[in-house]
This record gives C-alpha cells, structure tokens and sequence, in this order.
C-alpha cells in the first residue's frame, strides 16, 4: 500500500511541478522555441526529482579526475564537436540541402538582445548540458556501463561490446529526444558518442563540460557565418 502510495506522490508531484512551471514560464517567455525548450527541460527535471530521488548521492562521480588539464581537455572536446558540426551543416547547405535543427535546439530567437534569447543561451549552455548528461550519461550509460563491468560472468570483450552498444543505443535515444531533421541527425549522434567517452573517461563532470562547451560554441559560431 505505502508503495502505490509513493507512486502516487511522485506522479502528483510531476504533474503539479510541470502545470506550474506552465503557468509561469507562459507569461514570461515569448518565443515558442524557448518555451518548448524549458518545458522539454522543466519535464525532464520532475521526472529525475520524482522517480530518481537516490540518484543525488554519486551526482559528483569522477570528479576525483578532475583538475585544470581535464578541465581544458573538456572545453577543448566540446570545441572541436562545434567546429565538426557548424562544418557539417555548411556542407549540407553548400550543396543546396536544407538541414532542419533540432525541433527545439539550435533555434536562437531572431533578436539576440531580448529577454527570450538570454534565456535560451542560458537553457543552451548551461541547463541542457546538466539535465541531459544527467540523465542519458549519468542515469542511462552509468547505471549499465556499472552492472556491466562489475558482473564477474562477462567476459573483458563482452564488456567492452555491450558498453559500445549502450552507448550507440543511448545515442540514438539522446537524438531522437532532439527531434533533428534527417540531415542533421548525424550531428547529435556524434556529440552524444564523444559526451559519452567524456562521461567514461572524465565523470558527469567532464561530460557536462564538454556538452557546454559544444553547444556554446555552435552558439557562438553560426551566427558569424550566416
């Protein structure tokens, strides 16, 4: 009984947190694709906060690797992922395809001095890369790359071949929630493959750096070039 209950709780307390965050952001935030954004990213945080509670404990994981070196290696990651990409996209474009955005990503409001766009560099480079990491590295790649290398009937390369496949899995699943036209598919599928190594390699801290970095600099460098 006390565990429907809990059940009930949690799912009362998605449903209240995301009406209220409607509420809210609906008369604060004009462009749609800024609104779609927080809402994408407001739902993301109930469902962590009400189904995920014990997940806050390792929330820090890896930061023991974690120094100025790492730190520029991350930055430096998510550079070059903006670099390959904005040069992605201008292939595409020179060959006279139409490269459809993330439904709600990549969409910086037409003016870049109002409220809307602060609000969406904010959401773009800071809160995205958090949630995201969190959930598709930390919650979905951590938790099987975990039970996978600590199961003592595994063979090494068995490991190695099912920790690979979650992360393409994973990846798949990371651009599908972008909602990307078909041409620039490729895009989120190759940033979410390098933010998982980054994730592997540095910790949910280096993931979420490397994140920020990259989604920072497509930020910065389209609109240079258009």
């Amino acid at each position: 009984m006390m565990k429907y209950r809990l059940i009930f709780e949690r799912f009362l307390f998605f449903y209240v947190f995301i009406i209220v965050c409607y509420l809210i952001f609906s008369k604060l935030v004009n462009d749609k694709a800024t609104f779609e954004l927080f809402m994408g990213q407001a739902a993301l945080v109930g469902l962590l906060v009400a189904f995920f509670p014990f997940l806050h404990k390792d929330f820090d994981g890896g930061s023991d690797k974690f120094g100025l070196r790492t730190v520029l290696i991350c930055i430096l990651t998510g550079a070059a992922v903006s670099i390959i990409n904005v040069y992605y996209l201008t292939v595409v474009a020179k060959h006279g395809f139409m490269a459809t955005p993330g439904y709600n990503q990549l969409k910086m409001p037409v003016s870049t001095t109002t409220i809307d766009a602060w609000i969406y560099r904010v959401l773009a480079v800071i809160t995205s890369p958090l949630l995201e990491e969190f959930f598709f590295r930390h919650v979905l790649l951590g938790r099987i790359s975990g039970m996978v290398t600590a199961s003592p009937v595994i063979p090494v390369r068995l490991r190695q071949l099912l920790i690979f496949t979650a992360i393409a899995v994973i990846s798949v699943l990371f651009t599908l929630a972008h909602r990307p036209g078909l041409l620039v598919f490729p895009i989120y599928f190759f940033s979410s493959l390098v933010y998982s190594f980054s994730y592997l390699k540095f910790g949910l801290p280096g993931a979420v750096l490397a994140h920020s970095a990259g989604n920072a600099g497509i930020l910065i460098i389209l609109p240079l070039i258009e």
